[in-house]
């Protein structure tokens, strides 16, 4: 079902309507625009300052907050067109809950190494310069982050993500 008046379209889907004037449609094309460009450079900024971590799992962080932006900004340029917002908090309700969800199962171990770097840093069991072993690789440790230990031995380089640091224990070599 359709009606037509001379200044906008009304469309009805059941008890939704949806009322489309050239003030909405400009304004929801403008947010969609921005929101184009804000997505980018949010994605460029998140990848700028995960570059350092050595995890795969990371990677996938800038194309995540990319595409949040740009669902946001679809939801917010639906609005301005005229859709209910009760669906449109539905649907980002529903999005932000497999976001979360999903994302924890996703990141698991990297929740998991950033939670016993935290330990780590604080605690300081080891640091750079100390002759070490985690889970059979024995060498000095080059370096402690929120994610990873490094050591080095003989030409080899090991990292280890903290997550296992955390559940193999470290052995200290005093020579």
């Amino acid at each position: 079902m359709s009606s037509e008046t001379t200044s906008d379209r009304r469309w009805s889907f059941g008890e939704t309507t949806v009322d489309l004037t050239l003030a909405g449609f400009r304004a929801s094309l403008v947010v969609l625009i921005v929101g184009f460009v804000v997505a980018d450079k949010a994605e460029l900024v998140v990848s700028e300052r995960l570059r350092g971590i050595k995890l795969p799992e990371v990677n996938l962080l800038p194309r995540v907050v990319k595409y949040s932006v740009i669902y946001v900004a679809f939801l917010v340029a639906l609005a301005q067109v005229g859709v209910d917002m009760l669906a449109l908090l539905v649907l980002f309700a529903g999005y932000l809950f497999g976001l979360i969800f999903l994302g924890g199962l996703a990141f698991r171990d990297l929740l998991r190494s950033s939670a016993a770097g935290v330990y780590l840093l604080l605690n300081q069991p080891y640091g750079i310069g100390d002759q070490i072993e985690i889970d059979g690789h024995e060498g000095v440790v080059q370096e402690v982050d929120l994610f990873i230990t490094q050591i080095e031995s003989d030409g080899r380089e090991y990292i280890v993500p903290n997550h296992r640091v955390f559940k193999t224990g470290v052995v200290r070599v005093r020579e």
